[in-house]
Parts: C-alpha cells; structure tokens; sequence
C-alpha cells in the first residue's frame, strides 16, 4: 500500500512547477485592443460674422453746442454670408460710464457683404446732453443682436478718446454795470455781468445749472439775493421775445433758449450776461454802494479755479 505522505508531496511538487509556468502564460495573455472610431463634428452652417477691427476719435470745437467728439469705428464681416440690419436697428453703438456717448440707428435695412469693410462714423452727444470725458468707450457692433452670427466674442473693442479736459475753463467776472432794462429811461435796471472764460478750454454752461449769483446788494432786502439760471425748450421756436443764444452775446435771466444745449463760452471769449431788474431808482438813497457777483457758483462747470469767480464794483444808484 501507497504512502499517502508521498502522494501528498508529488501534488505538490507538480503544483510548484506547473505555477511558474501558468504565471508565466498567463502574463503573456494581452487584451485585444479595439480601433476607436473618430466621428468628425459636422461643419458649422455658414453666418456673418461682424466685428470691429479698429476705433480712432477726432474733436471738433463748435461755437454754440461746443466740444464734439466723432468716433471712427471699422467693422468688417468676417463670416461666410451677408449680415443684414433691419431699419431702424443700432449699427453701432458707444458709451462710457458717466463720460461719452455715441450711437447709430440704421434709417433703412442695411447689408454688409461678406468680407466687407466700412467705416462708420459716430457723433457724441453733446455736453449738456450727454457725457464727457477721457474715460475708455467700449464699442459693439449690433448691440442689439439682431443678426445671427457665428461669433459673438469679436463684437466689441474699447479704446480711450483724446478729448478736451474741459476742466481747464477759468471763468472770471470781467466788470458790473447797471443799465435801463430794455433801454426805458427811468424804468428798471438790469445788473450786466462781463464773464470771460480766461482758461484753455471751452466752458459749457447746461441748462438748469446756476451761472451766477448776487453775494451782496443795497436791495437785498428788497428783491433777496437773484440768481441767473436758464431753462431750455425743445423746438419749435417758443413764443416771440426768447432767443436761441446762439445767436446773441446777451443772456437774461429771463431767456428761454430753444434747444437744450448749453452756453458755450471759447477760450478768450467773453458773455454778457444779465440779471434783470436788478434795481429800481429810489429803491436806496442815492449813492455809491457794493454790488458783489459770483459766477459758477455751485462750482457745477468744470474749471481749473474756482478762487477767481467773485467779483465786487462800487455802482452809482440813484
């Protein structure tokens, strides 16, 4: 009879050198490896595709709206098709916040071709109306997204306007007068303050803002203390015996001028402007007394000095 000791140790003995072997085999097994199949994206429907490709600015000093600035913005349409604007809809459009502002509506439907380039030419609203300033205007191209394009990411560009600083208008008070209001002899007089702009800059004076202001009369208790600040009204023209200060070198306080723009005066220039019915003869003793002005006095037009704004002359009442 068989050991069974010995049986026992051929097992083991054929599993210790078949184990090498099917470890061995078994490390040479490699997974078969299956072909990856690459679908390509199918190609883009072709759309226009605007975008701006440069802003350049330019100023203009007008005599009665003042400081305009015009912007100069290229776009070109890069994409595959024609882009066309609707009537009525924003080519381009321009804004700073709290300085320049422009804007284009297309009067009729507009077609831009592919691969076309065009200039378009923008104007900045005026002071009074709009903002100013050197801050950066972003540009866009269709603001209003009213042409399908294929790229959006190209429609703006933002560039910094070389733009007057408006801030170097000095005002000072060139000389007082009392005159006959509307040349009545013994009738009321009008208190006529010589304003001139001795800085570098154009000095816009807005509609609703106080240009000048008594400080000290003989009358003052009488009348108070008058402060000259002018309204505007849209046109058409308002009623006869109101001026269009572009017009006139003069302004009343009475004045009422026809478009909302403001009251520019140039480097050098001079406005005479008016407090009416400043003085009635009698009012005081006749005599020499102190009538004292100041111009900008809320110090709401920029100007680069404000220490020059107050004015005093010794008038002759009677």
């Amino acid at each position: 009879m068989a050991c069974p000791f010995r049986v026992f140790r051929v097992v083991v003995g054929l599993t210790a050198l078949l184990l090498p072997f099917s470890t061995r085999l078994a490390g040479q097994v490699k997974p078969v490896e299956r072909p990856t199949i690459v679908r390509a994206a199918p190609p883009a429907p072709a759309a226009p595709d605007l975008a701006i490709e440069q802003v350049q600015f330019a100023e203009s000093i007008h005599s009665e709206l003042g400081p305009m600035a015009t912007a100069f913005v290229t776009i070109r349409n890069r994409g595959a098709l024609d882009a066309l604007l609707p009537a009525g809809a924003a080519l381009v459009s321009g804004a700073a916040p709290g300085g320049l502002r422009f804007s284009d509506a297309v009067p009729g439907a507009l077609t831009i071709k592919a691969g076309e380039t065009r200039v378009v030419q923008l104007r900045s609203l005026d002071v009074c109306s709009g903002g100013w300033g050197r801050a950066p205007v972003t540009f866009t191209v269709d603001p209003a997204k009213r042409v399908p394009e294929s790229n959006r990411a190209n429609n703006a560009a933002t560039n910094v306007p070389t733009v007057t600083d408006l801030s170097a208008a000095d005002l000072v008070i060139q000389s007082l007068t009392l005159k006959s209001g509307a040349g009545k002899s013994g009738g009321a007089l009008d208190l006529h303050v010589m304003v001139r702009n001795a800085g570098t800059a154009p000095a816009v004076l807005c509609p609703a803002v106080p240009l000048l202001r008594e400080t000290q009369t003989p009358v003052s208790g009488k009348y108070g203390l008058q402060t000259l600040t002018y309204a505007a009204t849209a046109t058409p023209a308002p009623p006869s015996g109101n001026v269009n200060v572009g017009g006139s070198d003069t302004l009343r306080n009475t004045d009422v001028l026809v478009q909302p723009i403001g009251i520019v005066i140039l480097p050098g220039g001079t406005r005479d402007l008016v407090l009416t019915a400043a003085y009635r003869p009698g009012d005081v003793a006749a005599g020499m007394y102190t009538w004292q002005v100041l111009v900008n006095p809320d110090g709401r037009v920029p100007e680069q000095n404000r220490g020059n704004n107050s004015f005093a002359a010794q008038l002759q009442a009677y």
